[in-house]
């Protein structure tokens, strides 16, 4: 797709919509490793293009005006090329303010409750599969915190952390179904015997949705012991659930072991299927030329 484009009237279409987000990339290039498939599906489906990121908010002066999440609100799926965050040519852009404002926003606006990665190994890592199953919608991510005597010796910052069973519940739901169709089991990475409050809450939601999957064999691992082993032993992993920060991370982890992170599609899903889900085809995460370039950057 060519030049800037808005969201047609969908009362004027009776074909499925994909919302294209071009991210940081240009609409001329954003899309272009996949614009044979776009083609192909052109006169079945709507490729309406919705421009966010650091130039379309220094047009308007919002990270997320509410006529775009409207229009969002209203596709059945969302495609965004790369994360709309700021790069190191945006310095003008406060840092977290388009995470927050984009990223995060759409997540808590349009439900996005659950993030799934899978990430398969090829070359020496063929056979390697594990799938990272997150919950997306709580925990500090989208507490925006306080800080007190800030410039002094005293300053203090606080960060609220909330759990609550009906998120953790819908993460734990996918992963437990997702464990049953692959005949794996289900690995649940956390700091339970630190993180007491919260981690009661997920032991004890597993513990309930297990009744409804007696043949899914599952456990609880330290979220560091995992992160270790996932290195040390990739092959004990399948399917790993956990929230928001850890599940993060333990991506990264993932992807650099596996060797994954150019390839491996995330896909966050609205709560109880009630709206668009959205497909990252490009993670802002760890990849092989990533270690390439740090390695070159080292030796210099």
């Amino acid at each position: 797709p060519g030049g800037r484009a808005t969201l047609p009237a969908l009362a004027d279409s009776m074909n499925p919509s994909i919302a294209l987000v071009p991210g940081q990339a240009s609409t001329d290039t954003a899309f272009a490793g996949i614009a044979d498939q776009l083609d192909a599906v052109r006169h079945e489906v709507d490729l309406p293009i919705i421009e966010l990121g650091p130039s379309a908010y220094r047009r308007t002066g919002e990270p997320l005006p509410d006529s775009v999440l409207e229009q969002l609100r209203g596709v059945d799926a969302i495609v965004m090329a790369t994360p709309p965050n700021p790069g190191k040519e945006d310095s003008d852009i406060p840092p977290g303010l388009l995470e927050h404002g984009i990223v995060f926003a759409l997540r808590s606006r349009l439900a996005l409750s659950v993030n799934v990665r899978r990430f398969r190994g090829s070359g020496l890592q063929s056979g390697l599969d594990i799938t990272v199953v997150r919950e997306n919608s709580e925990g500090p991510y989208f507490s925006p915190g306080t800080v007190k005597d800030a410039g002094t010796p005293d300053e203090m910052a606080t960060q609220d952390v909330v759990t609550t069973v009906s998120a953790v519940g819908r993460c734990l739901r996918h992963a437990f179904s997702l464990a049953l169709e692959q005949h794996v089991p289900l690995v649940i990475a956390h700091k339970v015997r630190v993180l007491t409050a919260s981690g009661a809450v997920w032991t004890s939601t597993a513990e309930r949705l297990a009744a409804e999957f007696p043949g899914v064999s599952w456990s609880v691992e330290n979220i560091d012991t995992c992160c270790g082993r996932v290195v040390a032993d990739p092959a004990a992993y399948s399917v790993i659930a956990a929230d928001n920060v850890f599940g993060d991370i333990l991506a990264d982890v993932v992807s650099a072991r596996l060797d994954a992170g150019e390839y491996s599609v995330s896909a966050e899903y609205a709560s109880y299927g009630l709206g668009p889900t959205l497909f990252e085809p490009m993670q802002d995460t760890y990849s092989s030329e990533a270690a390439h370039e740090a390695m070159r950057d080292r030796r210099l």
